[in-house]
């Protein structure tokens, strides 16, 4: 199976780590002061057959994703773009090589 999970909100960036454009004029918040520095996960599951629905026990479990995420602060932007192709050294061809050796003869 191939699952794609896309999520976009006007409300949460994660880059700074805060909630933003809040109604009513609110002011942005940081993430932190919901979970301090404790990392956002996120699961999706489903339960497996069990007579026990209302109870989500770890072994009645079929994770789909899990994954976290965690705020890096005051470290550089992880992603750079690509670096520059590396210049190609030119020089003489080996036709014009020979040249400046017949002339120097």
């Amino acid at each position: 199976h191939t699952y794609s999970f896309s999520w976009h909100s006007m409300y949460l960036d994660l880059l700074n780590w805060k909630v933003i454009n809040l109604p009513a004029g609110l002011q942005d918040m940081d993430l932190h002061s919901f979970w301090q520095d404790v990392p956002l996960r996120l699961v999706a599951y489903d339960l497996k057959g069990t007579k026990r629905e209302d109870l989500h026990c770890t072994d009645d479990k079929r994770y789909i994703f899990c994954f976290q995420m965690e705020h890096l602060p005051n470290n550089p932007i992880i992603w750079h773009p690509p670096d520059p192709p590396p210049k190609i050294m030119t020089g003489p061809s080996i036709p014009s090589a020979r040249k400046e050796e017949e002339k120097s003869k």
